[in-house]
């Protein structure tokens, strides 16, 4: 059984008693039969299952769990939210804390049972008997603070909202986290009558954290006696808009996800996610693409670090989408930097191709210069040399002496041997979904770890960044093998052959 140890659990336990004493903090009407809430709150140690944790990123496997960093599981604090009938009808924000080391502390953590590094029991809240459904948030923002105060209808808290990373995941404050799996209802009828059987009868909720992590790793090996070094990452195609809380798609056999089913915890790995910008994509202009997506610019600066390491992972928000919109225009995609150093050739030295032919710069400028003034195409050249350097020279006049890499009219320049990469962030593997551009094969859900295994580079890729196109994803040879892997902070695991 897969463990589910990163999700962090709320357990929410409600108990009947007779009091006379009104809570303010509502937009119920307090004439009814009133009830206890007590709030019980878990952290990953508290797994219900059995399987070990992987003990760190690079020695997880594809639905293996991770609990993480300390600044991932840091609760600064917590937010409890009761809707009756859509509408917010209590709001308890809780003074509680940890590190993820020491025990809970606060003015809302009851002394009996004693509260632990992974566990606390909130003082008791006293609410008016009927059906509600609870919503947890962990370090919530102000922002959604604002939409989950008393008689805020629930519409504004599911509505999509422009977010960034620097905003989800603060190792100051806290991952933002909310239901994993939908609001969880609780019927009046279920409420104990005492605080004791309420807190005995716990209501679990699974909340998890709203940005997903990817990792690049391994060490590829080049063919032919071609070498590879100076190896760099960043991510490209990144949403710039969000839910506050996971939006439920089909798993990977196509049913329904079921809301509030934390017992079927084997489907968390088959698991996707609707994002606010689900398609369709083909046809969009760049300024709608671009009011969507964050898009690297043309030479970005590539920051990652090519390990496993906590430290150098990449988080991100979500970002999915339907079967027919997975395009390279709408696909979080890692763009990967490599000094590719042809079999025979200096290292870092500036190089060319044409049509894959490939040249030394004191070569490639020999020929160039011959094809200027040639009739016809060169001897031992790939068809049509001549011509593409003649419509070459017109392109880029300063082409024997540019400083920067180009690719024009089939001819590659390489500056210090550098050459790009674009890889596609697999969610779902072939075994789960077989059919190419089928759903959910494509795509980042938040609370899961992509872990991509460098493993070949078969040849040069692009000298320049190539920007994506509104083609399917399933489509083109891939110059990168590499295995993907998605760790609950759950992994997922992918391996790259280029």
């Amino acid at each position: 059984m897969k463990i589910n140890k990163f999700l962090l659990t709320a357990t929410i336990a409600l108990g009947l008693v007779s009091c006379k004493k009104e809570d303010t903090n509502t937009g119920v009407d307090q004439n009814g039969e009133k009830a206890w809430a007590s709030f019980s709150v878990a952290l990953p140690n508290e797994s219900v299952f059995t399987r070990a944790d992987a003990p760190n990123v690079g020695g997880g496997n594809a639905g293996d769990t991770y609990v993480g960093t300390k600044d991932e599981q840091k609760v600064s604090a917590v937010r409890i939210v009761l809707y009756d009938a859509g509408q917010v009808a209590y709001t308890y924000d809780l003074n509680v804390a940890t590190d993820g080391q020491a025990a809970f502390a606060g003015s809302d953590v009851a002394t009996a049972p004693a509260a632990t590094k992974t566990r606390f029991v909130t003082k008791a809240k006293q609410v008016v008997k009927k059906d509600y459904q609870v919503l947890v948030l962990m370090n919530p923002t102000e922002a959604v603070k604002a939409v989950t105060n008393v008689s805020n209808n629930i519409a504004q808290f599911e509505t999509a909202v422009s977010a960034t990373v620097e905003g989800l995941a603060s190792s100051a404050n806290g991952f933002f986290m909310s239901n994993a799996q939908g609001l969880v209802t609780i019927p009046g009828a279920s409420l104990q009558n005492s605080e004791a059987l309420a807190e005995s009868n716990a209501k679990r909720i699974a909340v998890d954290r709203a940005v997903a992590k990817v990792f690049v790793g391994g060490t590829p090996v080049a063919q032919n006696g071609d070498k590879v070094s100076g190896l760099a990452w960043t991510l490209d195609v990144t949403n710039k808009k969000t839910f506050w809380m996971r939006k439920l798609g089909n798993l990977a056999s196509g049913s329904p996800e079921v809301a509030g089913d934390l017992q079927d915890a084997l489907n968390r790995f088959n698991r996707y996610a609707v994002d606010p910008n689900m398609g369709p994509f083909a046809g969009r202009t760049a300024a709608a693409l671009n009011a969507e997506f964050n898009y690297a610019p043309v030479l970005p600066v590539v920051n990652g670090v090519v390990d496993f390491a906590d430290a150098n992972g990449q988080y991100v928000l979500e970002n999915t989408m339907n079967a027919v919109d997975q395009l390279e225009v709408a696909t979080t995609r890692v763009l990967l930097k490599v000094i590719y150093t042809p079999s025979g050739y200096a290292d870092a030295a500036d190089w060319y191709s044409y049509k894959g032919f490939k040249m030394t710069a004191a070569e490639f400028k020999s020929k160039a210069t011959e094809a200027e003034t040639a009739n016809a195409d060169l001897v031992g050249l790939p068809a049509g040399f001549t011509a593409d350097i003649k419509a070459l020279k017109v392109a880029i006049p300063s082409y024997q002496t540019s400083a920067t890499s180009f690719a024009s009219n089939n001819v590659n320049f390489y500056k210090g041997g550098v050459s790009y990469y674009s890889i596609l962030i697999r969610h779902f593997t072939d075994e789960q979904v077989a059919k190419e551009n089928g759903y959910g094969r494509y795509g980042v859900v938040r609370n899961n770890i992509y872990k991509l295994t460098l493993r070949n580079i078969s040849q040069p890729g692009s000298p320049v960044v190539v920007p994506p196109t509104d083609q399917p994803n399933d489509k083109a040879k891939a110059f990168v093998s590499f295995d993907t892997e998605v760790l609950p902070w759950l992994i997922r695991t992918q391996t790259v052959d280029l």
